[in-house]
């Protein structure tokens, strides 16, 4: 049954929202030793209210440019979890988790602040499968511990391999699609930089950014929902607290999907604006010859 789950996994997968959404969103929290890593219809269910206290709507939000530095280094961490119930084993759930970390230091930067060329090293790339109460089986990808150099001109996306030694294009494309936006600006933080914000406000032009930015012919992505929540301090600096629903349907090798929550923080220090983690969580259906039900858990997190 391991294998039936592995080709749903690849449906899916080949569809990746999640990993869609989150690019969008991850630009990088920008610190003098920090780099980053790259139709609407109706909108999903609006999340559970928060509470927001008269103060905190007075407190004018600011999310400022930012420009990378050559030389600045960051590392990005991006782990989903999967549990998929086929119907007739609902006894026996399966599961996935995979896990990967890249390390990302800047080589060049365009007039618009944003790296162009960055040198990648894939730290981490690991993939286990296991039945609940039978065994895992745990591999990892073939460029870990290598490094790439991704570099923008134009429109297009050059890689090198410095190490001479060759690298299959499937599994090289497996890290490039972490970077997909390297050289242009964050859409969702460009929306957010139009107007200063406030605790509670609904982001709706930002929603729409996100939705367009995301667009695939073949499934429908909505962003509804999208609130700037609340502000936190900590030693790290300020950051703002995005929080929506994020609905994505489709139908590819028998799946659809719905999304439940997605929350983000940004980074408010100028000029570290950008977003430092997202999370998000699906859930799925599955119909087809095999049909069932699951749920993905998704976090990428970007640190200095």
């Amino acid at each position: 049954m391991l294998a039936l789950m592995t080709g749903v996994e690849r449906a899916w997968r080949a569809q990746r929202p999640w990993v869609a959404a989150a690019c969008v969103f991850v630009t990088g929290c920008q610190s003098p030793r920090s780099a980053p890593a790259a139709s609407t219809n109706a909108a999903a269910p609006a999340s559970a209210a928060t509470v927001v206290s008269a103060e905190e709507k007075q407190e004018s939000v600011v999310f400022p440019a930012r420009r990378a530095v050559v030389g600045q280094t960051s590392t990005r961490t991006r782990t989903t979890k999967s549990r998929i119930v086929f119907q007739g084993l609902e006894a026996h759930p399966q599961n996935e988790r995979i896990a990967v970390v890249l390390e990302a230091r800047v080589i060049a930067v365009g007039d618009n602040g944003e790296p162009t060329k960055l040198e990648v090293h894939v730290a981490t790339n690991s993939h286990e499968t296991w039945v609940e109460g039978g065994g895992k089986k745990s591999k990892e990808g073939p460029l870990v511990g290598r490094t790439l150099v991704l570099e923008r001109g134009g429109n297009e996306m050059t890689v090198t391999v410095p190490d001479g030694q060759p690298a299959e294009r499937a599994d090289v494309n497996d890290i490039v699609q972490f970077f997909s936006t390297l050289g242009t600006p964050s859409v969702v933080l460009t929306a957010l930089q139009a107007k200063p914000r406030h605790v509670g406000d609904a982001l709706d032009d930002v929603a729409a950014a996100f939705s367009k930015a995301i667009f695939d012919p073949n499934a429908t992505m909505n962003m509804g929902g999208l609130t700037l929540v609340r502000v936190e301090s900590s030693a790290s600096g300020r950051f703002a607290v995005l929080e929506g629903n994020q609905a994505w349907s489709g139908n590819q090798g028998g799946l659809t999907s719905r999304s439940t929550l997605l929350r983000a923080r940004v980074c408010l220090d100028a000029p570290n604006a950008g977003a430092t983690s997202v999370e998000s969580s699906w859930t799925l259906e599955i119909t087809g010859k095999q049909p069932g039900s699951g749920t993905i858990e998704v976090s990428d997190v970007t640190t200095p």
